[in-house]
Order: C-alpha cells, then sequence, then structure tokens
C-alpha cells in the first residue's frame, strides 16, 4: 500500500449551494485557469477547512488562504469573486499560518452583506492549483458546511 493510496475526505466548507467551476462568473475559475476544484454559493458566512491538514499561507487581504493536506496536496480555498478589492475588510481570519487544522475547523469569518454590497460575488471556492490528476464529478445540490463530497 503506497503512501498516496488512502483517500482523503473532502468536506464542504460553507454552507449552501454546491455547483461545479464551470458555473462561477470568472473565467479564470470556470475555465479551470486555477485548478480542478468546486465552488459553493453561501448561505452563511463561515468558511471551514475541507480537509485535514497545515495552513500554508494567508492572502494579505485575507479573501484566501492555501492549505497543505495531510498527503501534500496543496488547496486553494478562495471567498468571493474580486473580492482582494476589499482589501480584507469583512474579512476575520480565524488560523495561523503553520497551524494544523482537522476538517470542519472554522477558518475564516466574512460579511456577506459587506460583499454584496460592493456587487460582488461571495461564491467559495475550493481548488487545487498544482494537482492536475485530480477529477471531481461535481452535482449541482444543497451542502452543509462539513458534510463529506469527496474522497480524494
Amino acid at each position: 500500500m503506497g503512501f498516496f493510496s488512502r483517500k482523503e475526505k473532502l468536506v464542504a466548507p460553507v454552507s449552501g449551494n454546491l455547483i461545479p467551476l464551470s458555473q462561477v462568473s470568472d473565467p479564470v475559475f470556470s475555465q479551470g485557469m486555477m485548478g480542478e476544484g468546486f465552488a459553493v454559493e453561501p448561505t452563511n458566512a463561515k468558511v471551514v477547512a475541507p480537509i485535514d491538514g497545515v495552513i500554508k499561507s494567508i492572502f494579505p487581504t485575507k479573501h484566501a488562504l492555501t492549505l497543505t493536506s495531510n498527503q501534500g496536496r496543496d488547496l486553494l480555498i478562495h471567498i468571493g469573486i474580486d473580492t482582494v478589492q476589499l482589501k480584507g475588510v469583512g474579512f476575520q481570519v480565524l488560523v495561523e499560518e503553520g497551524q494544523r487544522v482537522s476538517s470542519g475547523e472554522s477558518l475564516v469569518i466574512f460579511d456577506c452583506d459587506q460583499i454584496k454590497a460592493e456587487k460582488l460575488s461571495d461564491v467559495v471556492m475550493v481548488l487545487f492549483p498544482e494537482d492536475k490528476g485530480i477529477k471531481l464529478e461535481v452535482s449541482e445540490k444543497k451542502v452543509s458546511e462539513g458534510e463529506l463530497l469527496f474522497k480524494i
């Protein structure tokens, strides 16, 4: 049994409507330029870790972070489209770089109203920017924060 043969569980980072990346309005994400993944149109404003791992980096604008899973996969968790423009306003990061997290653990709280007031999308995306071997079959459905979505 090889090191990478054990499947990792990937859970919903936020409650809402699970959608394929192809339905995201920004072509950088919808056309897969940032890697394979999925998106959730949120119904709450708390993002949790979608997988067990370590926080690799937190963007200065707090709208995105990267996490390295226990099996070495890098994930990008990106909150909203063009939310970098908010310069961190409306985002509260609850973790630190280098911190070990478990799936379902709270990472970021964001202000949906602030994002929508700026006429921006609050869609939450989980992407695998460097792992070209991952293929996710994403069907649109309602999901709850922490709900098992995939085994990768």
